[in-house]
């Protein structure tokens, strides 16, 4: 069973207690994106374990697959000295943009938390985000046994806020 999300204000309590926020997009009534369980687990524990820092991540899938259903993660290194920003090893980028072309995956979703903030875009986020065929999910882990996550796509010189579901 598929657990949505459709009012602005819309929250949902999974068993193990963590929320995600999203909107519908455009009217739709479905989501715009149906995350696993064992997915978005797979990026909390990972995120967790970064604390105090930001923790960052990508989302793949196979090239073939338009949506994103068979999701994998693949946790990133943050290499920011700071406890508010994430910067990636150019080197690693590179390699793994190589074996996901290597493994014929796309690249789907950037992955990030905010540790002590909502997971709100922020500037910083917007100017450092090029990849327009891929979202940016971004995590709050402000309570951590509370996390909370919201979807964004770069829409012309914006961003726009998707939905998404998380299904068991």
């Amino acid at each position: 069973m598929v657990q949505r999300f459709e009012s602005a204000n819309w929250n949902l309590n999974l068993s193990n207690k963590q929320v995600i926020e999203a909107l519908p997009c455009c009217g739709e009534e479905k989501a715009n994106m149906i995350m696993s369980e064992g997915v978005w687990q797979t990026i909390l524990d990972h995120l967790k374990r970064e604390l105090p820092r930001e923790g960052v991540g990508v989302l793949s899938a196979p090239a073939c697959d338009k949506g994103y259903a068979n999701l994998h993660y693949i946790p990133l290194h943050n290499l920011a000295a700071d406890e508010a920003h994430f910067r990636v090893d150019p080197a690693e980028w590179v390699s793994l943009l190589h074996e996901l072309e290597r493994k014929g995956e796309c690249l789907r979703m950037i992955v990030h938390s905010h540790p002590a903030a909502s997971p709100a875009i922020s500037r910083e986020d917007m100017l450092h985000f090029h990849y327009p065929d891929a979202c940016l999910l971004i995590v709050s882990l402000r309570r951590p046994e509370n996390p909370k996550g919201r979807l964004y796509k770069r829409l012309g010189g914006g961003f726009e806020r998707l939905s998404f579901a998380v299904s068991p």
